[in-house]
């Protein structure tokens, strides 16, 4: 969701079998200033190091 605007930026539409997960790097462009998900989004080449 674009945080200026509250519209939605991406969207994608698959099977009830394809994982969450999979669908994340489709959806976010990198313009992000947060990204918030549960474990399930989570990969060791995704996350920041604090």
């Amino acid at each position: 969701m674009d945080a200026d605007s509250g519209l939605v930026h991406s969207l994608e539409i698959t099977t009830a079998k394809v994982a969450d997960g999979n669908m994340i790097d489709v959806l976010v462009h990198g313009e992000e200033a947060i990204v918030l998900g549960d474990r399930a989004y989570t990969r060791n080449d995704r996350n920041l190091e604090a």
